[in-house]
């Protein structure tokens, strides 16, 4: 699967998505660490309507909200998370932690599991990277995703110090990962989401990503 800017390209159909305003669906629950993940990147002027949008939908619902901070390095599809706000969501979500030092760098996987074992063993090659005007020295690569497969082509944990390095120039990313009852009411209410007008398919905004896991009737 392929995510470009205002662009999404699945592979499969059955999950709702929706980046920048194009929607399609995806089937592989596996390929979603939350059932609803939101994403605003820097400058999206819908991203407080849009947050209000999806609290309401969760209202009166029992739903585990996840929140953490990436940059946006370059348009070429390039995240960085720090090594602080990484570990702190190994913890919450049993993954290895991280101990980084310098420019030293671990490659957050876009696939993961035995089905990708081929690709996960090329960025096992991969020992150094060029974000901006930092060489990061790839220490090695964490075996587990923490966002939607396919998004985002290069993926990285960083030390706090590389990470206030790049943030230089570079837009942060504001990630909202939603898990929640499965009840009727609650799918209907996000798969409501998608069909208003700030998700809509004909919203100019480029600025967001809104992937939902569930298979929802599709219109």
């Amino acid at each position: 699967m392929k995510f470009t800017k205002g662009k999404v390209i699945a592979a499969v159909l059955g999950i709702m998505v929706i980046a920048g305003g194009v929607s399609v669906y995806k089937s592989l629950t596996d390929d979603n660490p939350y059932r609803l993940l939101y994403i605003s990147e820097e400058g999206n002027k819908n991203e407080k309507s849009q947050n209000e949008l999806i609290n309401e939908a969760f209202k009166d619902s029992n739903v585990k909200k996840t929140e953490f901070d990436m940059l946006k390095v370059d348009d070429k599809g390039t995240v960085v998370i720090n090594e602080t706000e990484y570990n702190k969501l190994a913890k919450d979500k049993n993954l290895k932690e991280v101990d980084l030092s310098g420019d030293e760098a671990m490659i957050i996987p876009r696939y993961d599991g035995i089905a990708n074992m081929s690709y996960l063993k090329e960025q096992k090659e991969v020992k150094e990277y060029k974000a901006k005007n930092v060489d990061l020295k790839i220490k090695g690569v964490l075996n587990k995703k923490i966002l939607t497969t396919g998004l985002f082509k290069n993926q990285f944990v960083v030390s706090d110090k590389t990470y206030e390095k790049l943030s230089k120039e570079s837009k942060i990313l504001e990630v909202s990962g939603y898990d929640y009852d499965s009840n009727k009411n609650t799918q209907n209410n996000v798969a409501k989401l998608f069909k208003k007008e700030l998700f809509s398919i004909n919203n100019t905004n480029r600025l967001y990503y809104l992937i939902g896991a569930d298979v929802y009737g599709k219109e």
